[in-house]
């Protein structure tokens, strides 16, 4: 079977490397994979010696590029049912593919929309809201249609089991987490030469921060940046080590400037990262049990467990899997206070950091190796194939219900207002593109005319005559 992987953002995010090992289970079971991207081209590798073509959005359907057999995919695996992976999937249908559909979800969608936009979901599903919607552009959710992309798929996987919440019903989902390179991310020996090389003192405790700044991460940043000044204000030296983009604003307000203990790589290639992540004494993941953290898994926390790193967080996600004091600490409220006090406890222990480390990677193998999941990644593709099988009618046209609650008509109401206004929109596009060709149609009948009235036309027709006839002659 073909399976098509589609990323919502550019080929190198952390969506990339969970596709990877998803990829390398579905290639290792004797299936062919590829993935598209914006952007995209050439091969993605999957392990030494072992690769995937990678191409743009724009040569979507162009299968014989793709695929070694020519034929197109039996199942699209799609990250997130973002706005612009909604247009990319739809648009292959409409070149009438019908291939399996899985939509893959990996955050709270809602909470991000929310949290770009500054508008709650019940404002963005409002009629006038139409100018709001557009701004989230490809790279987000679309308030109206998310949801009914969701219900016409033929299967769900998510990232952590609570995202199902979102997973319509009749649905049928799996909780599918990364499948980690557990070689990639192996414990290491501590690399004084390098905390020297970096200016970290002797004696000081090392946080790291792998990752962007954005503006859903925006509150944890600033409360990563509190703990780390307060263990400084109250006597225990530390120094946090940051991989990434780092957006001076996300500090803007606070009482203090992080650059003091800050010590920021900027991007770094990523064979380089374990090795500086483990120069971390401790992890902490910020935030508590809100309404963003419970619906993900953050991408740091598997890969510090697979370290073999003592790993502080809240309650939310996968602290219901890891036992407080064996393989985690987990604070009851993932409070700055509560936080900066495990730090201080668990600085203060090395021999319990040290037994917390292996546990974690223990646990890590067992949850995020590719021998723990990629049969049931691999199952779930194929029962998902064998139960599209068994649909009928055409793509999208199946009788499972409108999933937003039929008390919303203002919901409704902006909902086919946007699509009205997309069909208006692509029957424009459509008059404008036959304008342009009925343009050029004119415009190579009045060359064809031209060349004809010339004398050196009028000249030559003669001998074409002839032409035609020895032609015909023999």
């Amino acid at each position: 079977m073909n399976i098509l992987y589609i990323n919502y953002g550019q080929a190198g995010n952390n969506t990339t490397h969970h596709m990877a090992g998803f990829a390398l289970a579905a290639k290792l079971a004797g299936h062919e994979v590829a993935m598209a991207a914006p952007k995209g081209q050439g091969e993605w590798p999957l392990r030494p010696g072992l690769a995937m073509p990678l191409f743009d959005y724009r040569t979507g359907g162009q299968w014989a590029a793709v695929f070694k057999d020519g034929r197109p995919p039996g199942l699209i695996h799609a990250f997130t049912p973002r706005e612009g992976v909604r247009e990319f999937v739809f648009s292959l249908y409409r070149q009438g593919l019908d291939a399996a559909l899985i939509l893959h979800l990996e955050d709270n969608e809602e909470a991000l929309m929310e949290r770009f936009s500054g508008k709650t979901m019940s404002q963005l599903r409002q009629p006038d809201a139409a100018e709001a919607r557009a701004a989230l552009g490809p790279g987000l959710c679309c308030p109206l249609r998310w949801q009914p992309f969701l219900a016409l798929a033929d299967g769900s996987s998510v990232i952590y089991p609570t995202i199902a919440d979102f997973v319509p019903e009749g649905v049928p989902w799996r909780d599918l987490p990364p499948i980690l390179e557990l070689d990639f991310f192996r414990p290491q020996p501590q690399d004084d030469a390098r905390r020297l090389a970096l200016g970290i003192a002797p004696g000081s405790a090392v946080l790291c921060y792998s990752g962007n700044d954005h503006y859903a991460n925006r509150e944890d940043v600033r409360q990563l940046y509190t703990i780390v000044h307060t263990l400084n204000q109250t006597g225990v030296p530390a120094r946090l080590v940051r991989t990434g983009k780092v957006d001076p604003e996300v500090a803007a307000g606070l009482a203090f400037d992080p650059m003091e203990f800050m010590i920021p790589l900027g991007f770094v290639d990523r064979e380089e990262l374990p090795a500086i992540m483990s120069l971390c004494d401790v992890f902490v993941q910020p935030g508590g049990d809100d309404g963003f953290n419970r619906y993900r898994l953050p991408a740091k926390v598997p890969e510090y467990l697979c370290l073999g790193k003592p790993v502080i967080l809240g309650p939310a996600n996968i602290a219901a899997e890891l036992t407080h004091g064996v393989n985690a600490w987990i604070t009851r409220s993932g409070s700055t206070e509560e936080m900066t006090e495990a730090c201080r406890q668990l600085l203060a222990q090395p021999a319990l950091r040290e037994s917390m480390g292996r546990a974690a990677r223990e646990f890590g193998v067992q949850r995020f190796g590719l021998e723990a999941q990629g049969g049931r990644i691999v199952s779930f593709y194929e029962s998902t194939v064998a139960r599209a099988a068994t649909r009928i009618g055409p793509r999208g046209l199946g009788p499972r219900p409108w999933p937003l609650p039929a008390t919303e008509t203002a919901s409704l109401a902006a909902f086919l207002s946007d699509e009205a206004a997309t069909l208006r929109r692509q029957l424009e596009e459509a008059k404008q593109q036959l304008k342009a060709e009925r343009k050029t149609a004119e415009a190579d009948r009045k060359r064809l005319a031209t060349i004809q009235s010339s004398a050196a036309w009028a000249l030559a027709k003669p001998l074409h005559s002839i032409e035609k006839k020895l032609r015909k002659g023999k």
